[in-house]
């Protein structure tokens, strides 16, 4: 059988739909950057131009912020690699539009995400622009930050719960105990189709996240090529 296989509900992005998704993102940034309205909203809206203006079928508000994650990560990667290295011109092809995205806010506040998937933009096609004006060192600095806090601020709270219980005396351990149940019930009595497709989901998920986790490793691996190529 010859052909590839595309999964179902999976969005296809080329370079026209990227730039149109970054424009309506960068119509809609002083909204995305306001606490009071939900991101979420603000995706369907651009979800459903998309699927006017160039048939982007597969396409949900936790993809389309993944999509947008990526294309951060790349953008702060480059300007951090600038910082670092003098680098003044970069290939990759989305850079423009990124940076009218930040332009106006050097020091804008971190990325607030339907979901937290760390990710990482493939290769695009060479397009040399430059990259001088803006400093996103705050930027990673505070997504770092953050990352940290909420990692460590989960775990205490699992301790926290788990310690609390053993402590309890057995008769209260005992009724916390019933009084859980129904929901791990709940849980057993799921249609099979439906665990099925939370399973499937996961695994999925899981693929997503193992591609974009190679996918920066393979670009960091061509930046240090690249330096080394120059020093030599």
């Amino acid at each position: 059988m010859s052909g590839s296989f595309v999964p179902i509900n999976v969005p296809e992005w080329d370079v026209d739909k990227t730039k149109l998704f970054l424009t309506l993102y960068n119509s809609r940034k002083h909204e995305f950057r306001d606490p009071c309205i939900k991101k979420r909203d603000l995706w369907q809206e651009i979800i459903s131009v998309m699927e006017k203006e160039c048939d982007m079928h597969g396409l949900d508000p936790i993809k389309a912020d993944r999509k947008f994650r990526n294309l951060k990560q790349k953008y702060d990667n480059l300007m951090d690699h600038a910082k670092k290295y003098g680098t003044t011109k970069t290939s990759w092809t989305y850079f423009r539009e990124m940076q009218q995205i930040y332009c106006d806010s050097p020091s804008v506040a971190p990325y607030h995400s339907v979901s937290s998937y760390p990710s990482f933009e493939e290769n695009d096609p060479k397009q040399e622009t430059n990259m001088q004006g803006l400093n996103v060192e705050c930027i990673i600095k505070e997504e770092q930050s953050r990352s940290s806090f909420c990692s460590d601020s989960a775990s205490s709270s699992i301790l926290s719960v788990g310690n609390n219980i053993s402590a309890l005396p057995p008769e209260k351990k005992r009724k916390m105990e019933e009084h859980r149940q129904p929901s791990m019930q709940e849980e057993e009595n799921l249609d099979p189709d439906e665990r099925r497709l939370e399973v499937l989901s996961g695994i999925r998920d899981a693929l997503e996240r193992a591609n974009d986790i190679q996918a920066e490793r393979n670009e960091l691996l061509k930046e240090y090529i690249a330096i080394q190529s120059r020093n030599n």
